[in-house]
């Protein structure tokens, strides 16, 4: 039985609905509490065992869905730790790719050679688009200068826990969280 299966029948079980009858025990000999006056009438012929058997079904469920979200954290983990022993890899091969390529760039530059070609290899000096250094970015003209618009969320967080108010445009929200350990 799937979790969400077993949760829909314990709420059934617990929120029959008007046009429901009462759920019949499963075994003959069910035998109700001593105080089974004080059970209301829908609940009266209602083995609880049943009841215990699904929330042991449902309990079981919960765990495997706890042990994969663990499983799949560590993997996660894993992963994040490999992309990050990559990069610094890939960083590594970038920075020797950038000072070959400088020192035999500036070889071919000393020697006056604008290309070289061999067998299944061909080197040339070419001229780069252009691009801008900022040397001095206070003198500037406002024209060339772009400013992103963005909201301080801790900001208006702050501001809310002092004052109490909540700014014009914005909602303080409390969400939940599963948090396993």
């Amino acid at each position: 039985m799937k979790i969400y299966e077993i949760d829909e029948e314990i709420a059934d079980i617990l929120n029959p609905s008007d046009d429901e009858a009462a759920i019949p025990p499963d075994d003959e000999n069910f035998i109700p509490p001593d105080d089974a006056d004080n059970i209301p009438p829908e609940y009266r012929d209602f083995d609880p065992r049943v009841l215990d058997g699904l929330e042991i079904d449902i309990d079981r469920q919960l765990k495997n869905y706890i042990a994969a979200i663990k499983n799949l954290r560590s993997a996660k983990d894993a992963f994040a730790t490999e992309i990050r022993r990559l990069q610094a890899k890939k960083w590594a091969i970038e920075k020797k790719e950038k000072r070959l390529s400088d020192y035999v760039k500036g070889i071919m530059e000393r020697l006056g050679r604008r290309n070289v070609n061999f067998d299944i290899h061909t080197a040339r000096i070419a001229k780069s688009p252009p691009s801008v250094e900022v040397l001095d970015e206070s003198v500037i003209r406002d024209e060339f200068i772009q400013i992103e618009r963005t909201v301080k969320k801790q900001g208006i967080l702050d501001w809310h826990k002092e004052t109490g108010e909540i700014p014009e445009g914005t909602d303080i929200v409390v969400r939940t969280h599963l948090r396993i350990s």
